[in-house]
């Protein structure tokens, strides 16, 4: 909990959770016709983010290292039924 300018206690916004950004995808991917959302999307950087620390992730799971973001089997599939790629080539 945190104080409001006028004294009061508010609650935090509760966290995005994943459902919440794959749908995010799922509107990037109706408009731009893929998942490949670059690192630097201006129009919603909170996406962008979310892309950059799921393949970093996914990389670190790969490798057998420690990820930021402890994917499930189940994220991982739901990821690329909606045609994300774990690896791009950003111009």
């Amino acid at each position: 909990m945190k104080w409001d300018s006028a004294g009061l206690f508010f609650k935090h916004p509760r966290p995005r959770r994943f459902n919440d950004h794959l749908q995010d995808l799922r509107n990037y991917m109706e408009e731009h016709g893929n998942c490949d959302v670059p690192s630097a999307y201006k129009e919603n950087m909170r996406l962008a983010r979310w892309c950059k620390t799921m393949r970093q992730s996914y990389k670190h799971i790969q490798k057998g290292g420690k990820p930021a973001y402890h994917l499930k089997a189940s994220e991982i599939a739901a990821l690329e039924n909606v045609g994300f790629r774990w690896r791009i080539l950003e111009k």
